[in-house]
């Protein structure tokens, strides 16, 4: 990455973003200060220029002419099609600074249950990591070097276990290169998988 896309990368705008952007803007409409100037001030005030970007664009298409609701669609990677829906809802019957609060609260506790999953995760996904990076010095340093023994000794009747394993060695660096290349392709993929309806349901209730 160079360096505007990495500095860019760390300061994208974030769901802490989102939540205190929502509470601020509730409190303005609660003290009735005009939505337009209200925005241009959080616009100014934000610490991250990507999220001041996003609230300077929202701003803009108010003063076009387009409803909040709609200046929100227009951000859909940081705006939730749920959180568009319940603005739009505000704006129709008129509790906009209701749906705001709720909104707020809302994202604050799915913030807080998702860090609890990650750091419930993190554990067993060390744990399995290193289990397979221990097996793969295994299988191409260290056992090749104690199962060439067998090799050069010229015992042929060893037991099954062990000769599976010399088959297993002797596979696995023959074509380590093409092992690496599937677990790729497999991880590649299962992420593609993820992304879909389907897989998303299947992850969550594996995460759960």
């Amino acid at each position: 990455l160079a360096g505007g896309d990495l500095n860019q990368l760390l300061n994208r705008p974030k769901t802490k973003d989102v939540v205190i952007f929502t509470r601020q803007l509730s409190t303005l409409i609660e003290a009735d200060v005009p939505l337009g100037e209200g925005m241009r001030t959080m616009a100014s005030q934000t610490d991250k220029p990507a999220f001041s970007k996003v609230i300077a664009d929202v701003y803009g298409r108010l003063e076009g002419g387009t409803s909040l609701s709609g200046a929100f669609a227009a951000h859909p990677k940081l705006f939730s099609q749920f959180y568009i829906k319940l603005i739009r809802s505000g704006e129709i019957s008129g509790r906009l600074q209701q749906s705001l609060n709720y909104l707020a609260d809302y994202l604050e506790r799915n913030a807080a249950i998702t860090s609890k999953v990650r750091n419930a995760l993190a554990y067993p996904v060390f744990v399995i990591f290193a289990m397979v990076a221990v097996a793969l010095i295994m299988v191409v340093y260290v056992l090749p070097q104690l199962l060439v023994i067998f090799k050069e000794s010229g015992v042929t009747e060893l037991p099954i276990t062990t000769r599976a394993l010399i088959a297993v060695t002797d596979f696995a660096n023959e074509y380590i290169l093409l092992i690496l290349g599937f677990m790729v392709m497999v991880v590649v993929g299962a992420l593609q998988w993820v992304r879909t309806p389907d897989g998303r349901l299947w992850w969550d209730n594996a995460k759960i």
